[in-house]
């Protein structure tokens, strides 16, 4: 049997499927195993993080949805266009600046994956 478990990344592997670090409970039942069960649990926690991936890609998904709902009622309700709409929006959660940081937390805050926190930040600023 090919393995391909690795002890020096199954904290990572975990955190990935279950958001958290391993517990010492979890470390006891690792250390006891053998390498067949061990590539067993890894294989099922590579199961467990694709499993969790996938939901926070529809989560995000349904987050962009829902964000731009806001999006579209704020630029009607203030008469404006995206960009201010978006302003608004800041504005009333904290204080507004350009700054990168504060504006990917922001739409952070509303479960907005990376690579569309990035996309929305290069139009706004451009």
């Amino acid at each position: 049997m090919t393995y391909t478990f690795d002890e020096n990344i199954v904290s990572d592997l975990h955190k990935e499927a279950y958001g958290h670090r391993p517990t010492s409970s979890f470390w006891s039942t690792w250390e006891s195993l053998n390498d067949d069960q061990k590539q067993s649990e890894w294989d099922d926690l590579i199961c467990a993080m694709e499993e969790s991936m996938e939901q926070e890609k529809e989560q995000q998904a349904q987050a962009l949805v829902n964000f731009r709902k806001l999006l579209k009622t704020t630029m009607a309700t203030c008469n404006v266009d995206w960009k201010n709409a978006l302003r608004i929006l800041m504005e009333a959660d904290t204080e507004f600046t350009k700054d990168s940081q504060e504006f990917d937390y922001f739409l952070w805050t509303y479960d907005l994956g990376y690579e569309k926190r990035k996309e929305i930040y290069a139009k706004f600023v451009g």
